[in-house]
């Protein structure tokens, strides 16, 4: 271990810690080779489109931290919390109002809830704010569904059950009943459904 006029710090030969930027130890800002643990607050400032990188082997990331964009100001917050409380991730920002991307590559899919079992809630989820989905498929929302302003709703070998009074269409658009085969059934627990 040593440091002088030419060297920031280097313990090498088998420990492999190196910091800084001089010549003698190349590009390295810091070299941690083995298990490491780090205590305390850790603060890193790079720009650069791999500023934080977790990597198997040379580029084959798994974690990779991009801030390269010379004006960026957001990025994403992780919350822990006690057991039961669950995990946050949030957006951090300057603005008031910021956005939050997720995208697969390329044709890959997103999955949400693909091994928990658990509903998937989005917007506060159902019996709340929202809509919830549950791990068997169904859709239960607090407020009215609407599907695409010209998509059509396709129940497949299923049935449509409403608690409530239930709507098709509106006062501008038919209502078509059917198709090319099949028969439209309409049922209720009254003798005289409506």
């Amino acid at each position: 271990f040593y440091t002088g006029a030419s060297e920031t710090m280097r313990l090498n030969s088998g420990g492999v810690l190196q910091i800084g930027s001089t010549s003698d130890l190349g590009a390295f800002k810091l070299q941690v080779t083995g298990d490491s643990d780090f205590v305390g607050i850790a603060t890193h400032v790079a720009q650069s489109t791999t500023a934080l990188t977790v990597a198997r082997t040379g580029s084959t990331y798994a974690l990779q931290v991009d801030t390269n964009t010379a004006s960026s100001v957001t990025g994403l917050k992780i919350t822990a919390a006690a057991a039961g409380a669950g995990l946050a991730l949030s957006e951090i920002g300057g603005n008031t109002d910021e956005n939050l991307t997720i995208d697969a590559k390329g044709a890959g899919t997103i999955s949400l809830g693909a091994t928990s079992t658990g509903s998937v809630l989005f917007a506060g989820g159902f019996g709340s704010t929202g809509c919830s989905i549950s791990t068997s498929g169904a859709l239960s929302c607090d407020s009215t569904a609407t599907i695409g302003s010209s998509s059509s709703a396709v129940l497949s070998n299923a049935s449509l059950t409403t608690a409530t009074s239930f709507t098709v269409g509106n006062s501008s658009s038919a209502l078509t009943l059917g198709g090319s085969s099949g028969n439209v059934v309409i049922s209720s627990t009254t003798s005289s459904p409506t």
